[in-house]
């Protein structure tokens, strides 16, 4: 005799809290899911629904998204979903949520993409402080950029 159990969907290996990409480099974002039945997984981006057509570039005359979003299911039912960004811009960068769902349940994970790179775009916090209300930044050997600052 065959039993069958249902168990609800959970995410037991994610992407990281936090991601840093530089821009113009490429991302992969991976949940892997499992349940009975096996999730379907979900992506958002600052809680609006991700899609393989979320391309912000409307100077992009080629048919092909930046963004990739695909699932598998290994033998075992486990479902490996991931999201692929090319070209990674500033604007790419967000809180990034996958969402695992079956009919038994419904688990979630998110993460931060920061995006850094040319002067004026966005750096990750670890690269600035405030001392004494003034702003230091570390040198500039650590992460290539110029800021034309004066060391404290």
């Amino acid at each position: 005799m065959l039993v069958c159990t249902a168990a609800r969907a959970y995410i037991y290996r994610h992407f990281n809290e936090e991601t840093f990409a530089t821009v113009d480099s490429r991302v992969s974002l991976v949940c892997v899911a499992a349940g009975n039945p096996p999730p379907t997984v979900t992506w958002t981006l600052d809680d609006a629904p991700l899609t393989p057509n979320d391309d912000d570039d409307d100077d992009d005359d080629s048919m092909t998204s930046r963004y990739v979003i695909a699932s598998s299911v290994t033998p075992d039912g486990d479902v490996i979903s991931h999201v692929n960004i090319s070209g990674v811009r500033v604007s790419d960068g967000g809180t990034y949520r996958c969402t695992a769902r079956n009919r038994v349940g419904v688990e979630s994970f998110a993460g931060k993409l920061l995006v850094y790179g040319k002067r004026g775009h966005q750096l990750p916090p670890s690269y600035t402080s405030v001392v004494n209300s003034w702003v230091k930044f570390l040198p500039t050997s650590l992460h290539g950029l110029d800021c034309g600052y004066k060391t404290l």
